[in-house]
This record gives structure tokens, sequence and C-alpha cells, in this order.
């Protein structure tokens, strides 16, 4: 089961981050062992830490790395993930969402089917990377 529990959540008038005005919102979330969240995607900057526990990140693109107590990371803005327990205990974070003021914060992939994308950076297109990504859209070409 995965429990999310809304800590606070406020406006800034003026984030640099998203060029104007944003919502920030802090959460808790538990993920209890042997849980696997539905792919899903996060409109705007997510900053977290992890208080207790392992979480395995899968992205949709291939890389899994597990986060461990006492380590922080950084969610890239509408990359598809889901997030993993493979341990024997509850894994804890605490994540920061900044996102533009109307945006929702985390929107599932419909039929929870697995999807990769969007591209992170720019070196990620480059020697024939652009044909793997296959959301928001598949790409026709390396320039588009």
């Amino acid at each position: 089961m995965i429990i999310p529990v809304i800590l606070g959540a406020g406006t800034n008038a003026d984030a640099p981050l998203v060029g104007g005005q944003a919502m920030i919102t802090f959460r808790q979330l538990t993920t209890t062992p042997g849980d696997v969240g539905a792919w899903h995607y996060h409109p705007g900057y997510v900053h977290n830490v992890v208080t207790s526990g392992a979480i395995k990140i899968e992205e949709g693109c291939g890389d899994a790395p597990t986060y461990s107590t006492g380590q922080a990371f950084e969610t890239s803005e509408g990359r598809v993930d889901r997030a993993i327990n493979e341990g024997a205990v509850d894994a804890v974070e605490y994540n920061v969402f900044i996102r533009e003021q109307g945006k929702p914060l985390t929107p599932f992939i419909p039929d929870n089917v697995r999807r990769c994308g969007p591209p992170s950076n720019v070196d990620e297109c480059k020697a024939a990377g652009w044909q793997v990504f296959d959301f928001p859209d598949v790409f026709k070409n390396q320039g588009e």
C-alpha cells in the first residue's frame, strides 16, 4: 500500500523555477514492503528525501536506482516513473513539489502502461536515443 499524507501546501507568488506563481506542496509518502506503485509523472519539480527504508524509482525508460535512508533525489519534470519497495520495512520519504499554479500533483498514466519520457536533457536524444521516447508523444525525428 502507498500512503500519501499532505503535510502542507501554499502559493509562492514569484517562483523562479517556474517563472511565476507556483504551488508548493510538502508530502510524506509511505510505501509498504512489496508494493509497486502505478506509472505516473509530476508536472513540475520534485525533491525527495528518504527517511527510513529504501525505495527503488523505476523510470519508464529503464533506469531503476534505489535510494536508502538519508539519501535525496530529484524527479525530472514530466518524467514517467513508479516507486517499488523491495525491502522488508516501510519506505518513508518526504517530497517537496514545486509546480505551476493549477497543475495537478501526480497524473497517472492511463491503463498503468509503461511509457518512456520525456527526455531529461538533449544528450538522451543523441545517437538515435530519441527513438525510445513515447511520452508525451512519439518523436518523428531527432530534431523534433
